[in-house]
């Protein structure tokens, strides 16, 4: 297919099995786009919201990275694999008791908050050069440093015996697979993860959500970049500022804006993404610095 220019955010609800490179393939085969990039792995045995930068936009991959992520899915009870999921060799069995609502609640409670997370063996963090998953497969012993996330939110919503469905909000780096190895934990019985949804990215969901199939037919549906960056607040600029920051000078900041630090949205004239900025004080002086702008294109 001959190579298009097309530059944007597609929302992608992947479809178990596939994993997040293989929907980018796809995706480039459909599209006839080379540059492109994701936003935030999904593991082949999870469905839901994957997004995808296109041409130009990949450059904001980054800022839509460390958006929270929301999840629905279940913990399977009384079986441990070596992935912490159903994908996995299963290591242990064991009988499962009847638990009450009550105590499961406050073991979720538990797992919310922030922790000190230790990630799954399988996984692509890499370890003196090497992937995790790859060293486990060859049979290494891997040890992974525990990792500080922020679970936002972790409840339990139904119990069917040895399966607990739930739903997370969690922060960037969160691995779902190991809070549902740590209720096992807890509860001395073991567990999994045995399924995995992701319903949000950042204020992106679902409902923003494409399946491959549907683009094949109705063709993608493309966000802008300054929707997609719109947890990122305006900042107001004039046009000779505009003109100062794209010959990479440092403004004056003339708005009303004061909060240093903080990073904001630059429209062009025609209201279009410019860039992302922050202020910076300097001399005291309050200066405009960019981030980060888009190219010609």
């Amino acid at each position: 297919m001959k190579k298009t220019k097309m530059n944007g955010i597609l929302v992608v609800d992947k479809a178990i099995g596939m994993t997040s490179f293989d929907v980018l393939r796809k995706l480039k085969r459909l599209l006839g786009v080379k540059k492109m990039g994701h936003t935030g792995t999904l593991d082949p045995a999870a469905s839901g919201v994957l997004i995808v930068c296109l041409g130009s936009a990949t450059r904001w991959v980054s800022y839509l990275v460390n958006e929270n992520k929301s999840y629905i899915g279940s913990v399977k009870l009384g079986i441990t694999t070596d992935t912490d999921d159903a994908d996995g060799s299963i290591l242990v069995r064991k009988k499962v008791p009847f638990f009450e609502k009550e105590l499961l609640d406050k073991i979720f409670a538990q797992l919310t908050g922030p922790l000190e997370q230790i990630p799954p063996a399988y996984s692509a963090i890499k370890v003196d050069g090497k992937r995790a998953y790859a060293q486990a497969r060859a049979g290494k012993s891997v040890f992974l440093a525990p990792r500080n996330v922020q679970i936002h939110r972790f409840e339990c919503t139904n119990i069917a015996h040895t399966t607990l469905d739930f739903i997370a909000e969690v922060s960037k780096g969160t691995y779902i697979r190991s809070l549902a190895r740590d209720v096992g934990e807890i509860l001395n019985v073991g567990a999994h993860l045995c399924r995995l949804r992701r319903t949000h990215i950042g204020s992106t969901s679902l409902a923003k959500a494409q399946s491959l199939e549907d683009i094949k037919e109705n063709g993608p549906n493309i966000i802008s970049c300054w929707e997609a960056l719109d947890h990122f607040p305006v900042l107001e600029i004039t046009e000779i500022a505009r003109n100062m920051l794209r010959n990479g000078l440092k403004p004056r900041n003339t708005s009303k804006e004061e909060v240093t630090g903080k990073i904001f949205r630059v429209a062009k004239e025609d209201g279009t993404l410019l860039g992302l900025v922050h202020l910076e004080n300097r001399d005291g002086v309050l200066r405009i610095i960019a981030n980060r702008l888009t190219p010609s294109l």
